[in-house]
């Protein structure tokens, strides 16, 4: 078995990293949220594992058996993700705005299983300690951002309780799948009565804030997770059996009203219905119809915005409109089996059975630390939930896969975890040594988090330094610096549509930038042939110049990257109609009254066809 004080050091840096990438941001940046944390999740996934290698002396093969399966799902992400993949930066660091790449899923795999391996007993000391962490640190600074005291000025359209994540779903998620691990603690008679007290306060002041957030998630996944808590706690721990029974059908009977709530149906259905569902419902069904079309290597790793114009339909168009927009499926399967296949996503359900299987199997083994299973079970149960529902947001997502190793590799008993069979002979390593994991991870991470900040940091500095140069369009020495600094940045910021497409549009604010921007937005349309915000913007740019038929092919394209489209249909009508191509402009004005003769567009093509004659 291996040296206790070895895996309680290498649990240790699993949780500093847990913690780290929920509460790190980094305000000078483009990307103040994602890309941090995915510099985190990469830096703790290879340098644990690297470290491991000097620590580990025995390793079960049941535990091998389980990371194999961790293993597989990370080489069919890769190599898949490889072959639907066309654009290598998109491939490594994911969309801007995401960071779900390659890279992010390949340190979220080796956490993973590195938790397989070093999580050793029931009483998950590390997990609960990164989750206390997680929940105080975020219930202190939602409370300032409840109060509207916050410290940064963030530029924010949503509710103001964003915590360290964002955005309000996000925060509210991680509020409820953490506070379901404090109600675990605060009904934990192993622990002292005063530190019950706390933890369930603390437990309590999260679900406050997650109500405060106005988002319907955590307050959800809280109360599904505080179920599950409580009903084990009945079931184990209480001498009547019928206060189990009685709490088990009352608790199914309100869950079943709190989702039907959320569905718009049922006496809850004003207090929880959110027009946010309806929306994510035709996430979901573009997501289906991508398996479909791309079943084995989906169509490209964090691609979805892409995907998403090309197969919405009248049916889409008809619920959401043709402006509402999302590059992600808000359903952590419906988005990997979107974007990289099938095969992936069958995986990722693989894994999640598995977990339940050693949860279920926790519970019936160790009754005896039951409130402490039930926490990290409560909690992974929680997330599911909402992974079911929501973006893979890194901050959040990092620990769906820690708590589904810890689960895992607490599912063995502690001492005499295996017995010495054929099926379950130990296979030795090296000698455990925990100063030298200690130190071996230390150098890693300072390393391999230099490396990874300067890739994806340091062009993301360039496009933010570039557009912050103040300037006045009086003073022609600030404005040619600001303008050098931009198409210097174009040049060497991140190969990434949106940073590009930002940068144009900064540059189309400047007097006299006319011919640059031209340029540059004919660049960026051909550099990203499959992105319809790069061919708005050529055309946008090239109609700002009077360039109507030169527009026209980009319009073109549009269209077959968004069929049903009818906004830029409306304006390749216009750029044909300024370019005397008249028929072709009727035709299109008279198909935009077909798709959508409600829309402000007929409206407007209609008294264009009027005019025409």
């Amino acid at each position: 078995m291996t040296d206790r004080k070895s895996w309680t050091a290498a649990q240790w840096f699993l949780g500093f990293f847990g913690v780290m990438t929920t509460t790190f941001f980094y305000t000078n940046s483009m990307d103040p949220f994602n890309i941090p944390k995915s510099i985190l999740i990469i830096t703790g996934g290879i340098s644990i594992s690297l470290a491991s290698t000097s620590l580990v002396k025995k390793i079960e093969r049941v535990r091998l058996i389980f990371a194999l399966v961790g293993i597989l799902f990370g080489i069919t992400f890769i190599l898949l993700g490889i072959i639907g993949t066309n654009d290598t930066q998109r491939l490594l660091f994911g969309a801007y705005s995401r960071a779900t790449g390659l890279l992010s899923y390949l340190g979220l795999t080796l956490l993973f299983i590195m938790a397989i391996f070093f999580t050793r007993g029931q009483k998950y000391e590390w997990v609960y300690a990164s989750l206390v962490t997680i929940a105080g640190i975020e219930f202190l600074y939602g409370l300032i951002q409840y109060f509207n005291a916050d410290f940064i000025k963030w530029q924010n359209g949503y509710n103001r309780i964003i915590g360290t994540l964002g955005n309000p779903n996000f925060m509210s998620a991680t509020l409820g799948f953490s506070g379901v691990a404090l109600v675990a603690f605060s009904l934990n008679s192993q622990i002292t009565t005063w530190k019950r007290i706390s933890y369930g306060l603390l437990s309590l002041g999260e679900l406050f804030l997650a109500l405060a957030s106005d988002s319907v998630q955590g307050p959800l996944i809280w109360a599904i997770g505080a179920t599950v808590v409580i009903a084990l706690w009945l079931r184990y721990k209480s001498k009547y059996k019928w206060l189990f029974i009685s709490f088990s059908g009352l608790a199914a009977t309100t869950l079943a009203f709190l989702f039907a709530g959320v569905a718009k149906l049922g006496p809850f259905a004003d207090l929880l219905y959110q027009y946010t569902l309806n929306i994510r419902s035709q996430y979901w069904r573009a997501a289906t119809k991508m398996m479909l079309e791309e079943p084995v290597h989906g169509i490209g790793v964090d691609s979805f915005g892409e995907g998403f114009r090309k197969v919405r339909d009248f049916e889409t168009f008809k619920i959401i409109g043709p402006d509402v927009y999302s590059n992600a499926a808000h359903s952590v399967p419906l988005q990997l089996g979107a974007t990289v296949g099938i095969p992936v996503l069958t995986l990722y359900v693989v894994i999640q059975i598995l977990v339940l299987w050693r949860l279920i199997h926790s519970i019936k083994k160790f009754p005896n630390q039951i409130m402490f299973i039930s926490g990290i079970g409560g909690a992974w149960i929680a997330f599911q939930a909402q992974s079911f529902i929501s973006i893979d947001q890194l901050g959040v997502g990092i620990w769906g896969w820690l708590l589904s190793g810890a689960i895992i590799g607490g599912s063995f008993a502690l001492n005499s975890e295996v017995p010495e069979t054929k099926k379950s002979k130990k296979i030795d390593f090296k000698k455990s040594n925990v100063g030298t994991f200690v130190t071996l991870a230390s150098v890693f991470s300072i390393i391999i988090f230099a490396v990874a900040w300067k890739i994806m940091y340091v062009p993301d500095f360039a496009v933010r330094n570039a557009i912050a140069i103040p300037y006045s369009q009086e003073n022609q020495t600030y404005a040619s610096l600001r303008i050098q600094a931009i198409e210097s940045a174009l040049k060497t910021g991140p190969r990434d549509v949106t940073y590009q497409s930002i940068l144009v549009q900064e540059l189309a604010k400047m007097n006299g930038t006319g011919p640059q921007t031209l340029d540059a937005s004919v660049r960026v349309a051909t550099n990203f042939p499959n992105s319809w915000e790069a061919q708005n913007l050529a055309a946008t740019v090239q109609e700002a110049l009077s360039n109507f038929d030169k527009a026209v092919p980009y319009r073109l394209k549009q269209l077959q990257l968004d069929p049903n489209n009818w906004v830029p249909r409306f304006s390749l009508a216009v750029d044909y109609e300024k370019s005397n191509k008249l028929n072709l402009a009727r035709s299109e004005y008279q198909r935009i009254i077909d798709l959508a003769p409600n829309s402000p567009e007929a409206t407007n093509a209609t008294a264009n066809l009027k005019k025409m004659g």
